[in-house]
């Protein structure tokens, strides 16, 4: 786990595990928003042509487009830009989710992680949006193991799943052997000092932060949390009567993301203090993801510094 020398990016576990997918099912389909080798799709349609839809810049478009396909036994995979995914909100709502019909939707370049194309490709609200749909699972896989697993699952389940992920390369923190599940998370490494549940790409940087605070005699427990909905309230649970102190980690504004769904488990059932670390419910600025990490402090020292406030004032 962990290892800093295999470095993939997350949407093209995704595509290779769809490619997997489509050789087992020969209704699957892929819908792309002009999104071309930017993620490997194009691996997708060499692969499987006659399956491969290039309809451009037009989302709202692509769900009826979608709705259709599977109202004639395909599986259609959708991918986009998620900013745009809310031009689309109404026909995903009313058109996928209301029938639940089994539409897969895959949304790269999420959070401010690559912040270079600009604010308005910057999607710190989509976890908020999809969470709230009736019958949407919603998934934001670490690495390009889980996310060839995830769409895996997501491929032999029924019904609207949602896909939250970015296309820079990551290290890996699973591997081939990998199974993703929906609802289960994992702890990937223990701790009674701090929990930090973390999704999607700072994951690793948690794991870094957790071997900093152990060289200090801090020990910190790492959760992976992929599956935001359904969650994994028995782990959740579990963590909180363990641990001193609970902080989740997102690259999501901290309004209905990570630190949401956490806290609507732990008020029902573990009634406790749980600290918070993303962006703050505003729009950043348009810069490198990696800059944007150290400004907002979602980078290895960010969180470091963050979470020893906490324990100074807990």
């Amino acid at each position: 786990m962990n290892n800093e020398n295999d470095k993939k990016s997350v949407s093209s576990g995704l595509m290779d595990g769809l490619i997997k997918m489509a050789k087992k099912y020969r209704n699957v389909i892929v819908l792309s928003a002009d999104f071309g080798q930017r993620i490997g799709v194009e691996k997708f349609s060499r692969a499987f042509p006659e399956r491969y839809f290039n309809l451009g810049l037009q989302e709202a478009n692509m769900i009826s487009i979608a709705t259709g396909f599977c109202m004639t036994g395909k599986l259609p995979v959708i991918v986009g830009f998620g900013n745009f995914w809310g031009k689309a909100y109404e026909q995903i709502r009313n058109d996928i989710c209301l029938p639940n019909l089994n539409v897969k939707i895959v949304d790269i370049s999420v959070g401010i992680a690559e912040g270079q194309y600009g604010v308005g490709y910057q999607v710190t609200g989509d976890l908020a949006c999809m969470r709230a749909l009736p019958n949407m699972k919603v998934l934001a896989p670490a690495d390009y193991y889980e996310a060839a697993s995830s769409i895996e699952t997501a491929l032999d389940d029924f019904g609207p799943v949602y896909f939250r992920m970015s296309n820079i390369e990551v290290p890996c923190v699973f591997d081939e052997e990998y199974k993703f599940y929906f609802g289960k998370s994992q702890i990937l490494k223990e701790g009674k000092d701090v929990c930090i549940f973390a999704t999607g790409n700072v994951l690793n940087n948690c794991l870094n932060v957790a071997e900093i605070f152990e060289k200090e005699g801090v020990r910190v427990s790492v959760v992976n949390i992929s599956s935001i909905k359904p969650i994994d309230k028995d782990l959740i649970i579990e963590c909180s009567k363990k641990s001193k102190l609970l902080v989740t980690v997102e690259d999501h504004n901290v309004v209905g993301g990570l630190y949401s769904a956490v806290s609507e488990v732990l008020i029902e059932e573990s009634p406790t203090i749980l600290k918070k670390i993303g962006v703050f419910d505003k729009f950043t600025e348009s810069a490198k993801g990696s800059d944007l990490y150290k400004k907002y402090e979602l980078d290895v020292e960010g969180i470091v510094s963050q979470i020893k406030g906490f324990l100074k004032n807990s």
